[in-house]
């Protein structure tokens, strides 16, 4: 469909009809995104183990923001960590802590990320905040309830994926949205 809709574009000179072409590339592209992501999904959820390991989430932290603002290198992420905080969690614990940086920075004009992480007692807390738009409503009240409908649905599969894990590992996904 990509493919097609781009030679036509090529093609077309009438600037109605090119932006209608435009449209059908892009939500192509949404489309083989999200099934892309189904794939990963579902590979790794089917191949994971869900015993729970000790995992320093501070270490694991440090390495994704270096390795993310490599990846990514017009984005700044700032980093509050304590030298260690060991946790229980699955394996794919990193791949949750990925998703959540990468969508801060997918969906932030100017990327300016902060991870941070704060132990308590019983508990380690992971932050990840930008100054984006935030996750729409819906998201999170589609996510947070653990099911979707067919008139309340999310459109990505990132959340769902760091929700799982979480869980998995023992741990909950809340979101929030400061007033500033």
């Amino acid at each position: 469909v990509m493919a097609n809709a781009e030679l036509v574009a090529q093609s077309v000179s009438d600037t109605v009809t090119q932006d209608k072409l435009d449209t059908i590339v892009d939500r192509a592209e949404q489309i083989n995104s999200l099934s892309e992501k189904a794939r990963e999904i579902e590979q790794t959820l089917a191949n994971h183990e869900q015993t729970r390991r000790s995992v320093d989430l501070a270490e694991l932290l440090a390495t994704q923001v270096e390795r993310l603002c490599e990846q990514y290198p017009d984005t700044a992420i700032e980093t509050d960590l304590p030298a260690h905080a060991w946790v229980e969690a699955t394996s794919l614990i990193d791949t949750a802590v990925e998703n959540l940086i990468e969508n801060s920075i997918e969906h932030t004009d100017e990327a300016r990320i902060q991870v941070s992480l704060s132990t308590g007692e019983e508990s380690v807390t992971v932050t990840v905040a930008d100054d984006g738009p935030g996750i729409p409503e819906k998201e999170r009240r589609v996510v947070g309830n653990g099911s979707e409908t067919p008139l309340d649905h999310a459109s990505g599969l990132g959340l769902w994926l760091v929700t799982w894990i979480t869980r998995d590992s023992g741990g909950e996904v809340v979101f929030e949205s400061p007033e500033d």
